[in-house]
């Protein structure tokens, strides 16, 4: 039996935790944790303005009491007791339980920022990109599987053929369809952002899915605001990935944070239009890879219908979609499942 811990912040670590459970074939046990402080942290961190760039300022520091981690370790002692294996997809957890377990570390995140750059038994990172800075912050690679791009498994089985369908219609300008998301914590900042855009493309013939999580306030809001706008509510993570695949293949383009869905953009060739400003340490590396892939660009949503039909009409949406598919394995979790079973000994 394998424990694996869920830290139930955001969506991008308990995501890629969500998503390996799905393809190991051994037998688990989850455990959960959404201890408050960090949860109002992570909420605080995307408020925007002062209490944003002191957010920033903290996670770039990458620093935790050790007597703050000690004490959510003990919170943990009598679910895992008599294990000695566990895995986990979140630095804290991984940097509070190393000396004490044998750490699987699942950093599914393209970027690696100081504070995610924890030593454990074996750590999964996506891309060798991701393992070179894991290694010149003296990681032992030996301990680095490199799994390639961790793509949600619900969208694997119709990755390459929604590829091509949005190359087909890209090359044909066909009317568009564009998702817009913002990160679990809802910063104002990016959700006014997206507001404006939705008021500078009613003109235009796009067709719009406006993705609110499990916010519903937020989706009776855009409902009442944007009745042209398709609106998708999932009470979990589990439900919205359902929802997105059942669309996913009619996507050409989305708008997002620099977060877990950059990933979207360097292995499914979904152009990203980057939502500004980056919150927390990851979204400035994220976009930082994804643009010098040439697969987003920063969105401007004053302009943003005008900007999406020129880069259609010149050939620019193609060229990103060309180059976010095929250049990366997006089967990640898989890798990490093969490894984890021969690491437990299963047959």
């Amino acid at each position: 039996m394998l424990p694996c811990i869920n830290l139930d912040i955001g969506r991008g670590h308990p995501n890629y935790l969500e998503g390996f459970l799905k393809v190991y074939p051994g037998k688990t046990i989850l455990v959960k944790r959404e201890w408050t402080i960090m949860k109002r942290l992570y909420l605080w961190g995307g408020r925007g303005g002062v209490i944003t760039k002191v957010y920033n300022y903290f996670r770039r520091r990458g620093k935790i009491p050790k007597f703050f981690l000690s004490s959510l370790a003990k919170d943990l002692e009598r679910d895992l007791k008599g294990y000695e294996m566990v895995l986990v997809s979140h630095p804290i957890l991984a940097q509070m339980l190393k000396g004490r377990y044998r750490v699987l570390y699942l950093h599914g995140e393209i970027a690696a920022p100081k504070e995610s750059v924890v030593d454990a038994f074996q750590i999964f990172v996506p891309l060798s990109e991701t393992k070179e800075r894991f290694v010149a912050s003296g990681i032992n690679e030996k301990k680095i599987l490199v799994s390639g791009l961790m793509i949600e498994p619900e969208f694997l089985p119709i990755a390459e053929k929604g590829f091509r369908e949005r190359i087909r219609r890209l090359k044909n300008k066909k009317r568009l369809t564009i998702a817009f998301f913002s990160s679990g914590a809802y910063p104002k900042v990016h959700l006014k952002k997206i507001a404006r855009a939705m008021m500078s493309i009613t003109e235009f013939n796009f067709r719009v899915f406006l993705f609110a999580g499990n916010n519903w306030r937020l989706k009776r809001y855009w409902e009442e605001k944007f009745p042209m706008a398709n609106v998708v509510s999932a009470p979990n993570r589990e439900e919205e990935n359902r929802r997105l695949a059942e669309i996913l293949e009619e996507l050409d383009c989305f708008v997002a944070p620099a977060h877990e869905r950059t990933n979207w953009a360097c292995g499914l060739g979904l152009p990203l239009f980057t939502l500004l400003p980056h919150i927390g340490s990851y979204a400035p590396l994220n976009y930082e890879f994804a643009y010098a892939q040439g697969v987003c660009r920063p969105f401007e949503p004053e302009d943003f219908g005008k900007t999406v039909l020129r880069l259609q009409e010149e050939g620019g949406l193609l060229k990103m979609a060309e180059a976010g598919f095929g250049r990366f394995p997006i089967d990640g979790i898989r890798k990490v499942g093969e490894r984890v079973r021969a690491l437990m000994g299963d047959s």
